[in-house]
């Protein structure tokens, strides 16, 4: 029987599609970390494609939240991660509050985005997810295609930033993609 707003549809992923009273679909959300981080995980298959359609079109249905941050760009072909540290400690001594990103991650998923140091908090990381994935599955469905795995984390890292913590500066690894650097 219909709970709340969504009921479990019967027809399509089960874990993906639910149906809203009214008939019409709806995301079901990400429950726990694990499968926000799988989900984005997920989107690896799409691999490297050029252009910036994609992460574009994500900025402005979110309301182009890397305007409102300052950067400080890292990017070339070795050394960019040991930049990145060192950037952010120098920034955190003279006592900035810094975010950093970076790929890929070291021990864990929530590696890559960090605030004065700290992991990006996991209930944060399913949070954002949450409020990417409509956004992702409904771009999937045009001629754009789905944003890559780098993208959605690019843009999880935008959010997280502009949105949840608002740091002075971000220290940003930069992927070039190959040939470039």
């Amino acid at each position: 029987m219909p709970s709340g707003r969504f009921f479990q549809s019967n027809s399509g992923p089960k874990v993906n599609q639910m149906t809203e009273l009214d008939g019409t679909d709806a995301v079901a959300p990400l429950l726990t970390y694990n499968e926000a981080v799988d989900w984005i995980n997920g989107l690896i298959p799409f691999g490297i494609r050029p252009g910036l359609e994609r992460i574009e079109g994500l900025m402005l249905r979110l309301g182009n939240p890397h305007q409102r941050l300052k950067f400080i760009h890292v990017a070339g072909t070795n050394g960019k991660g040991s930049t990145c540290a060192f950037l952010t400690s120098v920034l955190l001594q003279a006592g900035y509050d810094v975010g950093t990103f970076t790929s890929p991650y070291i021990t864990k998923f929530t590696n890559r985005f960090q605030y004065n140091g700290e992991d990006i908090p996991e209930e944060t990381l399913l949070k954002l997810s949450n409020r990417l994935r409509p956004l992702v599955l409904e771009m999937a469905s045009t001629s754009l295609g789905s944003p890559t795995m780098f993208e959605v984390s690019t843009a999880l890292a935008l959010l997280y930033y502009a949105g949840e913590c608002y740091p002075d500066v971000v220290v940003w690894e930069t992927g070039l993609g190959e040939g470039w650097t």
